[in-house]
């Protein structure tokens, strides 16, 4: 017999988590369970309000489409998500109803789920940027050192136009490695983020994420053509993109699964920024680890990995993936 549930995870920061157009200092995920007899499987929903996502939204969404989750529950995983993705419900929702269908699927059938989809296994030692929330600039090089951030290969630092100079100028006096900007859509047009490439030093900056809003697509164009480093975008790369309108406004793109609603889509997109020649990169929300696992299913062959999400939860309730020296290593018995 099988059974979906949905229930909720009331995660407590470790610290502010500020962006450019807000802040929090909790997170209200969801957490998808189907059983069948002695399996189970599970996924993780972060909403997003960038989205026009929430908790009560979601739950809203599960409770309509019940009955057809467990007509459709007999179907291949595969099969199952194309399902999903003819229902109009959120991409955080759709992620982790096909994430847990999947692992319930793997379980039952004693595989990876990187078998399962066809694709190499994730390294050994899997490498993750550690994110730097807004901050006062004084504060980084204490926040630095109190985190002991010099031990990952690269830092993101968030960063909105007010203070963006002073944020990169104070990051870069602390650490030593490569860095990469977030702007979460802080900047208005291609001259205000030239004005700040030309202010501060760009030799140990390895990209720009999402300088400008998802809809400045000629002034995408505009910048692409100029920039010093690589554009990357993120709030413009949801389940549907256009490779075609992208190519000619980036150099790669930020696959996160909360909006690509699952493994299957997830992997089509990175497949296909690859056909565009786009640098790949997965990033996560603030996710359990059992979102981040999720995500470093998919891992193999990514030029850029930003897997933090984790570590701002105070209270995660699954230890699926642990991080040393700046690595993740996944606890291999939950494969």
């Amino acid at each position: 017999m099988i059974t979906w549930e949905i229930t909720d995870l009331h995660l407590k920061l470790l610290y502010e988590w500020k962006i450019a157009r807000n802040s929090s200092s909790s997170k209200h995920n969801l957490l998808i369970t189907i059983s069948s007899d002695d399996s189970i499987g599970q996924g993780e929903v972060a909403p997003n309000v960038r989205y026009g996502e929430s908790a009560a939204l979601l739950h809203k969404q599960f409770s309509e489409i019940r009955p057809m989750l467990l007509r459709n529950s007999h179907l291949l995983p595969i099969e199952f998500s194309s399902f999903l993705h003819s229902l109009p419900i959120a991409n955080a929702l759709k992620n982790g109803l096909e994430t847990a269908y999947v692992h319930l699927y793997c379980h039952q059938h004693h595989m990876p789920v990187f078998n399962l989809l066809g694709i190499e296994a994730p390294d050994a030692q899997i490498y993750t940027s550690y994110t730097l929330p807004i901050m006062p600039p004084k504060q980084i090089g204490d926040f630095i050192a109190q985190h002991d951030l010099t031990r990952f290969k690269s830092l993101k630092i968030k960063v909105n136009k007010e203070t963006a100079v002073d944020l990169v100028v104070e990051t870069l006096k602390h650490y030593s490695g490569p860095l990469r900007i977030d702007g979460n859509e802080t900047w208005t047009n291609e001259i205000e983020v030239m004005h700040f490439f030309e202010t501060v030093s760009t030799d140990r900056i390895e990209f720009m994420e999402q300088p400008l809003p998802e809809k400045s697509v000629i002034e995408y164009r505009k910048l692409k053509k100029i920039s010093p480093i690589p554009i990357i975008l993120d709030e413009s790369i949801t389940d549907n993109p256009n490779f075609d309108l992208l190519a000619e406004q980036c150099n790669g793109v930020n696959m996160k699964m909360m909006k690509a609603g699952g493994y299957y889509n997830g992997l089509a997109i990175l497949k296909e920024a690859r056909k565009y020649d786009l640098s790949t990169m997965i990033g996560c929300m603030i996710e359990t680890t059992l979102g981040i696992f999720s995500a470093i299913n998919l891992s193999n062959r990514i030029n850029y990995l930003d897997l933090d999400g984790f570590f701002v939860i105070e209270n995660d309730p699954f230890t699926l993936v642990k991080e040393e020296n700046g690595g993740l290593i996944v606890n291999k018995e939950i494969f």
